[in-house]
């Protein structure tokens, strides 16, 4: 009798520990399986105008790559962040260099296109047409036309009018000049005056100042002169700067920018 009681503790103990066992295999499976699918990445979708992702210059196809994206028949793109992120940058990239290089040829290029490549390269810009603000200082801006002069072509040297820059196209000595014709009233005499020569330098990466005069203003304060040498490298960019617009006679043909190869 008692060895019938002992088997059947032991087949007891036996089952429970067969049940126990497929509970905790069935467990681990659902877990295992769980934890699988929230290792799965979620990529939230962002949707943009399918010319927002495309570059103004495409020689790398990606406007095929934008194409994949759209959701017809609307204009829209719609995928993946990390896809999107991917297209911005590249369209940002190839945008940035575009507009960066598109002025620089090289110096070779230069004397093949110049009929006459003994021509000294000139640029006078004459009178002021606006400004743009650079953080405390005003960019002057230079009429394009009317007594402006560029020589011998804008292949040796360019005016930049809308940057208000002039763009060397050949590594030298110059000649940098910049004349303002100023106006003089209650509230700028015994005012000082801060006048500028700039260049952004495509060889060093950095903008710089050139040289600077600063004066004080009274009533027989008729204009600010500033005239030197300067030794420049290919692609520079040379600009004038101001402190205060409001010392400028802007009207007058008087003010002038050149810059003359010496």
């Amino acid at each position: 009798m008692q060895i019938n009681n002992i088997q059947i503790v032991l087949s007891c103990l036996i089952t429970v520990t067969v049940v126990q066992s497929v509970v905790f295999l069935t467990i681990t499976i659902y877990w295992s399986r769980f934890r699988n699918a929230n290792n799965v990445p979620k990529t939230s979708q962002l949707c943009a105008d399918c010319k927002d992702l495309v570059p103004e210059y495409d020689n790398s196809g990606i406007i095929s790559q934008v194409e994949q994206f759209r959701t017809y028949p609307s204009l829209q793109c719609c995928g993946g962040t990390e896809d999107f992120l991917r297209l911005a940058s590249q369209k940002v990239t190839k945008d940035t260099f575009y507009s960066r290089i598109r002025y620089m040829v090289t110096e070779s290029v230069y004397s093949m296109c110049d009929s006459d490549v003994d021509q000294t390269p000139y640029v006078q810009a004459v009178g002021i047409r606006g400004y743009k603000p650079i953080g405390a200082l005003n960019l002057l801006l230079w009429n394009e036309n009317r007594k402006t002069v560029t020589q011998p072509s804008i292949h040796r040297i360019t005016h930049l009018h809308e940057e208000g820059e002039i763009f060397i196209r050949r590594a030298g000595l110059y000649t940098v000049s910049s004349r303002l014709f100023l106006q003089a009233n209650v509230t700028t005499l015994d005012g000082i005056f801060s006048h500028y020569i700039y260049v952004l330098s495509h060889k060093y990466g950095s903008w710089r100042m050139l040289t600077e005069r600063k004066m004080l203003l009274g009533e027989h304060t008729k204009f600010s002169m500033i005239n030197a040498v300067f030794k420049l490298d290919l692609h520079d960019r040379l600009s004038v700067a101001v402190t205060d617009m409001k010392n400028i006679d802007t009207n007058s043909d008087d003010n002038v920018f050149s810059v003359h190869f010496a």
